[in-house]
């Protein structure tokens, strides 16, 4: 099977490999080189998960053999006003089919349900303890992931509230963010939605990306800090 990918560079210090037909799939390297070598690697680790998480109903159980294919790169900039331009590729701007959108529910669903279980692991006194080299406590990274929801939302006006009236509780915030993010792809399905905001341009389809990144990007940031 041929597993397109695309490059996106430099994202704080990586390069990040986007697998665009399977969201929650991607993987870091210092430079593109890098990057494109690694990710076999990591399309295996992704698939095992998925293989794990959805048991005998897994869409990828039956792949073996597959092929990495490099088809785009996205270099991020810094618009004139210092706010940084993350990637754009062509395949964001298709529109999601209901096999996707089922997929990706699935996908939040299993990462919100993992991060939740590593919440309920954390002493309070190590959820509130300021870490060497770390810009946030445990507590704080937990809101930083509602607040990104909410921010991916925000860019196609898909939000049900402004951000100074979600929850104060970072669980009630990820809850109530989460739960507006599920309500709304349903109604994505099949809409040609492109659309730019200070200097970025975005669609469903990027926004199930970068959901899907950014929590399982954090789950593993969270599991590093308290594992040191």
């Amino acid at each position: 099977m041929r597993i397109n990918i695309a490059l996106e560079g430099k994202y704080e210090g990586k390069y990040i490999a986007w697998a665009l037909d399977y969201p929650g799939c991607f993987g870091y390297g210092l430079n593109e080189e890098e990057a494109i070598i690694n990710f076999p690697n990591d399309f295996l680790a992704y698939q095992n998960w998925i293989n794990f998480k959805a048991g005998r109903d897994s869409w990828l159980k039956d792949l073996t053999d597959f092929d990495i294919h490099l088809i785009e790169s996205f270099k991020n900039f810094e618009t004139a006003e210092n706010k940084v331009v993350c990637s754009w590729f062509q395949e964001d701007g298709s529109p999601l089919n209901h096999q996707e959108i089922d997929r990706a529910t699935k996908i939040l669903n299993w990462t919100r349900k993992d991060l939740l279980d590593l919440w309920r692991m954390i002493p309070d006194v190590v959820m509130f303890q300021e870490f060497e080299g770390e810009r946030w406590t445990i507590n704080e990274i937990f809101g930083h992931v509602a607040n990104a929801e909410w921010w991916y939302l925000d860019r196609l006006s898909l939000t049900d509230c402004g951000k100074d009236m979600l929850p104060i509780d970072p669980l009630e915030r990820l809850a109530h963010v989460r739960e507006n993010l599920i309500r709304v792809l349903p109604g994505l399905e099949k809409k040609h939605i492109v659309s730019e905001l200070e200097g970025e341009i975005w669609s469903p389809r990027k926004i199930i990306r970068r959901a899907c990144w950014h929590e399982k990007d954090h789950l593993v940031h969270i599991q590093k800090i308290i594992n040191r």
